[in-house]
């Protein structure tokens, strides 16, 4: 029988990991017989298409700090009545009223995939500017915030901080309105724990992640590939003065766009470094597609990822691995649910550079080394993350 599923985010198309997300499961759904609809806010591009998903937009949804009105309310309502779903699942929605509203309108199950820290955490990282920050939301984030403490990913010191909270406190209230909760690491259950989401209601559902079923290496020298926003949270400039302590001729290509005063400030770093360090070459490519990067994993001799947020996965973690490629990162987050210290990549302590060099300096100069970690980790990849261990678990979700 045919089974209706309708997905509800802020953006559609290739933006990122939840919409990437979007599209992959629509494929893995489609032979199950699950006819999928997203309501989301904004697409890109324009002209994306995916034929297995039918689109229904409404520009509220894109809003991330916007109180959604009662006619919007009642549109998304009607939307709803329409795709009649079986299963409604949510995923990057930001409005506690937007959540009521669904479970007014629909009578069936609705499941939240909690993708990252926006519902527990005002500025969205949990992260010091300093160190880690563990603590739940509360009104000492205020005070944080307030004290220019906090790494911000949008600027929050002149916004209302007490009404965004107010607001934060009752969108994580809401959150009792799920049937089913999903988070795809132990540190975001966690997470969701310490700040009091209701236990019995979270589950622990592997990632899915491409893994092509060939490998075809073409590793040249010692390279080093970066893929990611250039943004401070993701820690590129702790990789380009990591560089310093490496000691063979390397090459880092850094994949991705972000804060272009930031992407400046790294590019300023790197340029004083190759002044020192003949030898070095450090490549700045910009933005590149999901196929494009998949060649540069190719070309990899390790990947870093040298986040200063905790990251609630790490799919390029995953990602590297199923093409053979070992990890060296910052241990943060969930990032430690697809590094295996010592076995699929190394981890270093969090802001340090020098041990952050010296480990992806240590795979560069130990080929034997790493290859054995790339084909551990391919292996570990396979087991614990192929697409349809993901399907099966949210299936049984499902029904």
């Amino acid at each position: 029988m045919l089974q209706r599923i309708v997905l509800i985010n802020d953006k559609y198309g290739g933006f990122g990991g939840t919409e990437e997300y979007i599209n992959s499961l629509a494929r893995l759904l489609d032979p199950l017989g699950y006819e999928t609809s997203i309501i989301y806010g904004k697409k890109y591009p324009k002209n994306f298409s995916n034929p297995l998903i039918r689109e229904f937009r409404l520009p509220f949804l894109k809003e991330r700090y916007a109180k959604a009105k009662p006619y919007e309310l009642a549109k998304l309502c009607g939307y709803i009545n329409k795709i009649r779903p079986d299963i409604v699942y949510i995923h990057n929605i930001f409005d506690y009223r937007i959540i009521t509203a669904i479970r007014k309108a629909h009578l069936g199950k609705i499941i939240w995939y909690c993708h990252d820290h926006f519902f527990y955490c005002l500025t969205e990282l949990k992260v010091f500017n300093d160190r880690q920050y563990e603590l739940p939301l509360g009104k000492h984030c205020i005070t944080n915030i307030q004290a220019g403490r906090c790494i911000e990913r949008y600027p929050l010191r002149d916004l209302n901080l007490n009404e965004i909270f107010l607001e934060r406190k009752k969108l994580l209230e809401s959150s009792s309105l799920f049937d089913e909760i999903v988070v795809i690491s132990k540190y975001m259950e966690s997470n969701l724990i310490k700040n009091e989401v209701p236990k019995e209601k979270i589950n622990l559902v592997p990632r899915q992640v491409y893994i092509p079923e060939k490998i075809e290496r073409k590793e040249e020298g010692k390279n080093i590939l970066y893929v990611g926003r250039v943004v401070k949270e993701k820690g590129v400039d702790h990789l380009i003065k990591a560089l310093e302590f490496i000691y063979c001729n390397v090459k880092l290509t850094i994949v991705g766009s972000g804060d272009a005063g930031y992407i400046e400030k790294c590019r300023f770093l790197a340029k004083a470094l190759k002044g020192k360090k003949k030898g070095l070459e450090i490549i700045f490519t910009g933005q590149k597609s999901h196929r494009e990067v998949f060649e540069f994993y190719k070309k990899a001799s390790v990947v870093a990822i040298p986040s200063l947020w905790p990251e609630p996965f790490g799919v390029v973690a995953a990602e590297s691995l199923a093409h053979e490629v070992p990890v060296v990162a910052y241990n943060v987050g969930g990032i430690d649910t697809i590094i295996k210290d010592g076995e699929t990549g190394l981890l270093a302590e969090p802001r340090n550079i020098k041990e952050l060099g010296e480990k992806i300096g240590y795979l560069c100069s130990n080929k034997e080394e790493s290859r054995k970690m790339g084909k551990n980790g391919r292996k570990f990849v396979k087991l614990k993350f192929d697409p349809q261990k993901h399907v099966d678990a949210i299936l049984r979700l499902f029904s």
